[in-house]
């Protein structure tokens, strides 16, 4: 029922989740069977299996959300999600993994090896902290000087095209970027119109910024390339998912406001940014321990 609502991927996350975790445990009980002791074991189990408290909130998330849809439409007597039956899941830490200021100079020099597409890929990755399905699904009718204009954010479900939807918030918003950053843009876009133009094919401001000949890119194609970058130039191991942290970071650690770079992110609210500044306090104390030893 839930379908026109979501995003397709995460509706099909949703999917994976009921086909995986809640058919197996739950598929043979009649729907006012289910008891809270029921799900407390289920959810037990999961931990013990070694899933992440993070996964087991989400699973957990899908299975409330469907019992309290059931209570509603009173096909259940009693949610056994309902009220303070259920005791809270273990609250991990999130971990988010950053680059240091010196590692991000290593990472710049390095790109600067790379063909222009990737080069500009990996400046704009850092410079707007965007999230890859937005880069992958940036055209040239999205830039306009030093703003880029973040509309869409391309996908690929199995056995489907990839395709383009809202960004994750689903809102579009603008970031301004760097000087330097727009002018290495206008270099790709002047080698992807000689590119067109050498293939026979056509060229316009809607094809893909970082796309072959135009064409958009398959949504995991930039993280394929970022494991191989580091790999060649000897980089820390990090999550291509890493840059966008270490945009965030950066620009909180030199005192931009904690609303101006959860607006620039295109966070759905600023707890979620709040998520850095933990990273922040811990570079702080860090730098403390190294004076102290200087002292």
């Amino acid at each position: 029922m839930r379908k026109p609502r979501l995003a397709p991927t995460t509706y099909t996350s949703y999917q994976d989740i009921m086909v995986r975790y809640l058919y197996p445990t739950f598929g043979e009980k009649e729907l006012d069977e289910i008891t809270p002791l029921d799900v407390e074991l289920f959810l037990g189990g999961l931990l013990e299996a070694g899933l992440a408290p993070g996964t087991v909130k989400r699973i957990y998330s899908v299975f409330r959300s469907s019992m309290t849809k059931a209570s509603k439409l009173g096909l259940i007597r009693a949610n056994p999600t309902g009220g303070d039956k259920i005791d809270p899941l273990p609250r991990g830490r999130r971990e988010i993994e950053v680059y240091t200021a010196a590692d991000v100079q290593r990472i710049l020099k390095a790109l600067q090896g790379e063909e222009i597409r990737w080069r500009c890929y990996g400046r704009v990755a850092l410079d707007s902290g965007a999230r890859r399905g937005e880069l992958v699904g940036l055209q040239w009718r999205d830039l306009d000087g030093c703003i880029c204009h973040i509309r869409r954010a391309a996908y690929k479900l199995p056995k489907q095209p990839a395709a383009t939807k809202p960004p994750k918030s689903g809102k579009a918003r603008s970031v301004h970027l760097t000087q330097e950053t727009a002018v290495l843009l206008a270099q790709l876009r002047r080698e992807q119109r000689k590119s067109c133009l050498k293939a026979g094919t056509g060229w316009n401001m809607h094809c893909f910024v970082f796309g072959t000949l135009g064409v958009m890119l398959h949504p995991t194609t930039p993280t394929k390339w970022w494991r191989g970058f580091l790999q060649r130039n000897d980089l820390p191991c990090r999550p291509l998912h890493a840059l966008r942290h270490t945009s965030a970071t950066l620009l909180l650690s030199n005192g931009v406001d904690i609303k101006t770079v959860s607006a620039r992110l295109g966070h759905s609210s600023l707890e979620v940014t709040q998520l850095y500044l933990h990273l922040i306090g811990d570079a702080d104390r860090h730098a403390a321990e190294v004076m102290e030893g200087i002292l």
